[in-house]
């Protein structure tokens, strides 16, 4: 009788050593597939990642700049580009077709073709980035400090500015002020000629109306005596462009809250080809006001009665010629003819170094505070010591000195002047942090049409 074979005996030891075995196995198969997909992963960051990180397209949420802990996201950094660009483009679009309406008028041809080239430039993709990021820290810094001084802006007024900005006033059309209307070609809708995307820089705004821009002009004849003091005049000089055809003007017909509400939506709906809404133009309006807000407060002590100074004046490279035009002058020579023949200020030495009338504000903001400060202290007739500024060294002469009260034109360039100022101290005391990735984050969408590009191209070549 067969003996039945012996059962194998597995101690403890050995089931003990099989686990172990088994466990190391497993381990050696999880550090392989870590291995593996850190691989993965690198090989996924450098070939597909790292490139949409540099335009923007992964990490919306990463900030392009920094402004006191408040960040300004790619995303919204993009999203204003984008918005920017399509106002640009629209209105590159219809002064194309301007240009090829006019082609029998070289004038207005010319004139809507420079604008062409100024939009194009603007669609640069580092300039246009370069100014938007600019502003939307401007936009952080008003709005931290319009939070820190208690000032807000309500729906209501929102939505009152966005109809106004359309052309509608629930309350009736404010007086218009004057303008030279320029001949337009019927064919453009009320959509073509409405603003299409308001941007930071009111060079990006359209406008077909040529307004009239008020300066200051004192008549000096370089011989005159310092005893003669001009008349304090405003005289209106138009800017140049075409000369448009003198007609009647129509009378404006009325616009109606449906006709506005139309222009939005028509507006919102280009708006939605680059993914932006509503509640995204209202941001914007809401900027513009607590910027006009608190421009309104930090200005608010200003006056319209201002000490001005008529003044003429050398500028020369240094001080060795400084004295020697002082000299010059201490032996009899007149002081416009030779500032006519010697000034290196180009604007004013065919004047004889006029500068007209300013006030002191104005004239420290041009020439700096000690130029100011003396021309200030001199007598009527008087001539200076040489002045030194960062042009160069001065001479100056007074020809009248009295107290004027400014025009509406003057007290809104001075206010904007002060607030200015304000602004760029207040953002020299911020901590401001701004990333350079934003470059290659720069949306080149919309873009123009190639044959506006080769139109623009064409002129720029055109001897």
């Amino acid at each position: 009788m067969a003996k039945e074979p012996r059962k194998k005996v597995i101690s403890k030891k050995h089931l003990a050593r099989i686990e172990r075995e088994r466990i190391q196995q497993r381990y050696i198969a999880i550090i392989t597939g870590i291995v593996a997909l850190v691989g993965m992963v690198v090989l996924f960051y450098a070939l597909v990642y790292q490139p949409y990180i540099q335009k923007g397209l992964i990490q919306p949420g990463q900030p392009v700049a920094i402004v006191n802990k408040d960040k300004i996201s790619t995303r919204n950094f993009q999203d204003r580009i984008r918005y920017i660009r399509l106002g640009l483009v629209n209105r590159a679009q219809q002064d194309y077709r301007l240009v090829q309406q006019f082609s029998d008028s070289p004038d207005f041809q010319q004139y809507f073709m420079s604008d062409l080239q100024q939009l194009a430039y603007q669609l640069d993709p580092t300039y246009l980035g370069q100014t938007t990021i600019e502003s939307m820290i401007e936009e952080q810094l008003i709005r931290q400090e319009a939070k820190r001084r208690g000032i807000t802006v309500s729906k209501e007024e929102i939505e009152k500015a966005l109809q106004e900005n359309y052309g509608y006033y629930a309350n009736g059309t404010p007086t218009p002020t004057a303008t030279v209307p320029v001949q337009l070609p019927s064919t453009l809708s009320p959509a073509q000629l409405a603003l299409v995307s308001p941007t930071p820089t009111a060079s990006a705004t359209p406008t077909f109306t040529i307004t009239p821009t008020i300066t200051n002009t004192p008549t000096l004849d370089v011989t005159l005596t310092p005893t003669l003091t001009p008349e304090f005049t405003s005289t209106p000089a138009n800017t140049p462009a075409p000369t448009a055809t003198e007609t009647e003007v129509p009378t404006a017909t009325p616009f109606t809250f449906e006709a506005y509400q139309d222009l939005l939506d028509q507006q919102l709906k280009a708006l939605k080809e680059i993914n932006y809404d509503l509640d995204k133009l209202n941001s914007i309006v809401e900027s513009q006001l607590l910027r006009d807000k608190l421009m309104k407060e930090v200005t608010a002590d200003l006056q319209k009665e201002q000490d001005y100074v008529w003044a003429r004046h050398f500028l020369v490279n240094n001080e060795i010629a400084a004295r020697q035009v002082t000299e010059m002058l201490n032996d009899g020579a007149d002081f416009g003819t030779l500032a006519s023949q010697l000034s290196k200020d180009t604007t004013t030495k065919e004047k004889g170094g006029d500068l007209g009338w300013l006030y002191r504000h104005e004239m420290t903001s041009k020439f700096g505070e000690t130029f100011a400060e003396t021309a200030f202290n001199l007598g009527i007739g008087e001539i200076s010591k040489p002045v030194k500024s960062e042009d160069g060294w001065h001479i100056i002469q007074v020809l009248g000195h009295e107290t004027h009260r400014m025009t509406s034109v003057e007290f809104e360039n001075y206010t904007s002047q002060v607030f200015t100022e304000w602004l760029q101290k207040l953002r020299e005391s911020a901590t401001i942090e701004t990333f350079d990735y934003w470059m290659d984050r720069v949306p080149t969408e919309p873009s123009l049409d190639p044959a506006i590009l080769k139109a623009i191209s064409g002129a720029q070549t055109t001897p």
